[in-house]
């Protein structure tokens, strides 16, 4: 039950679904790897932004696709890429991420008996059941730096992630993009910086992360990171799968 699974493609963030492409050459996989001029992705105006702003943005580095079902996300998983949104002709290399909602009668019992749902009873989480969505992705698939609207538990079941976290405060306030809280805006809750937290030693170090504090945190199969509310954090999956799911709380 549930939403069902949407699928991502490029290492970040969604976007307006631009027109599809031309369809592929006869002999597809054959054949060399399109240019990545071939096609260009595009935001959609920002609140207030001309079409002629937005054309001249630094592109989006990730496409969503429509709802589809578990059987046409299995295909995609294993490279079968749909043709909509642009996912054959705008990325050299690609990293599919998947992403399914849980009914609430799923969800409830896929945590009966489980440590979630005494933490729930505490009631610390807030009182409403958790929102669960399952989440899979490929190595190499990072997030926007971003912040959610609700907290939530990141729970890895397979494969390992590393999730850069930057409290509330001066971080907050610096990492900010311009549409910040504009709920007609797309990236309305995601940091200026779109270009994934770099995965070496002495990221925090350099600009324009120094002096805000930020660190991180390696999640492995059996292990769950709490993410308050208010944190921006970017996700980065580090093995060759990686599977898991994420417990949103209706806190306030």
């Amino acid at each position: 039950g549930g939403r069902g699974p949407r699928v991502g493609a490029g290492p970040t963030g969604p976007t307006t679904p631009p027109p599809p492409p031309p369809p592929p050459p006869a002999g597809g996989a054959g054949g060399p790897p399109p240019s990545r001029g071939a096609f260009r992705l595009r935001w959609s105006p920002l609140a207030g932004q001309s079409p002629a702003a937005a054309c001249d943005s630094t592109p989006p580095r990730h496409v969503t696709t429509p709802d589809m079902s578990l059987g046409e996300a299995v295909k995609v998983w294993f490279g079968d890429l749909p043709a909509c949104a642009g996912v054959q002709h705008s990325f050299l290399q690609k990293h599919v991420y998947l992403r399914g909602l849980l009914s609430p009668s799923s969800t409830s019992s896929f945590l009966d008996g489980s440590i979630f749902q005494e933490l729930l009873e505490t009631t610390f989480f807030g009182s409403r059941p958790f929102s669960v969505s399952m989440y899979a992705s490929h190595q190499g698939l990072q997030t926007n730096l971003h912040v959610d609207e609700h907290s939530g538990l990141l729970v890895q079941l397979y494969g390992h992630k590393r999730v850069v976290l930057f409290g509330r405060g001066l971080a907050a306030k610096a990492l900010r993009c311009r549409s910040w809280g504009d709920a007609a805006a797309p990236i309305s809750r995601r940091s200026w910086f779109d270009d994934g937290v770099p995965d070496e030693p002495n990221w925090s170090e350099q600009a324009p992360f120094g002096g805000l504090g930020g660190g991180e945190v390696d999640v492995g199969p059996g292990q769950a990171l709490y993410i308050p509310k208010g944190y921006f954090h970017d996700v980065l999956s580090r093995d060759q799968e990686t599977f898991g799911f994420v417990l949103r709380c209706h806190d306030s």
